[in-house]
């Protein structure tokens, strides 16, 4: 299996980012904390980290684990973007072992 699963995921994922307005990004999220800013954060933040590892097969350093803001602008397009990138270089990783920081893992 390669990263079709990763390009399925972010499809989906995809879809549901664009019914995400600015005006929903204060508001109170599933995540205990976050706010609809925080998960959109995370999961924008999360697809050009984990591109990141899949090319340099090691985790960027990210002080804190903390996600850049990406809720300014287009955040839909950005998030697509990265997608695209991530899954480009998960497909020439997938036989690698990825440094995540905390543990090492199969791509």
């Amino acid at each position: 299996m390669g990263s079709e699963i990763l390009e399925r995921a972010n499809a989906s994922t995809g879809k549901i980012l664009a019914n995400v307005s600015p005006s929903h990004l204060a508001l109170a999220s599933p995540c205990a904390s976050w706010q609809v800013r925080d998960v959109l954060n995370h999961t924008v933040g999360n697809n050009s980290w984990f591109e990141a590892i899949a090319r340099e097969g090691v985790a960027p350093d990210r002080p804190n684990n903390a996600a850049p803001d990406e809720t300014g602008g287009d955040y839909v397009e950005r998030f697509r973007n990265s997608s695209a990138q991530a899954v480009a270089a998960f497909e020439s990783a997938m036989d690698k072992t990825l440094d995540l920081g905390f543990a090492q893992m199969p791509a």
